[in-house]
């Protein structure tokens, strides 16, 4: 059998791990260096957009490394980020944490089994 033909399909990481490191250096410096008024009314009044964008797509990419499926990676920072701007709001308690946590759970049900 020719070494060719014996070829596995790998997918190359090393793209996805150097923009995680670059999206986790501008959530960091965003933490030590940015005054949180300066990014607090960007685009929506007191939301802090900016920061909560990049740190989704920090956990994003890896939470899709570590878990090894995109959809899982996507709802788990989806939550994660939910509940911090839940917290920011006032209303970061229990019972909305098991909420999101029980829609993701249905969700990730759901679309496991369409295939």
């Amino acid at each position: 059998m020719p070494i060719s033909a014996r070829r596995t399909n790998r997918k190359n990481f090393f793209p996805t791990v150097i923009v995680n490191l670059l999206f986790w250096g501008i959530t960091g410096f965003m933490i030590i260096f940015v005054d949180p008024a300066l990014i607090k009314n960007i685009i929506l009044p007191e939301s802090y957009l900016p920061f909560f964008i990049s740190l989704f797509i920090a956990l994003f990419l890896t939470l899709s490394l570590i878990l090894s499926h995109t959809r899982r990676g996507f709802f788990v920072s989806t939550v994660i980020i939910s509940y911090l701007f839940l917290s920011l709001k006032g209303l970061g308690n229990l019972v909305n944490a098991f909420l999101l946590v029980g829609l993701v759970i249905t969700l990730e049900y759901y679309f496991s089994q369409k295939k």
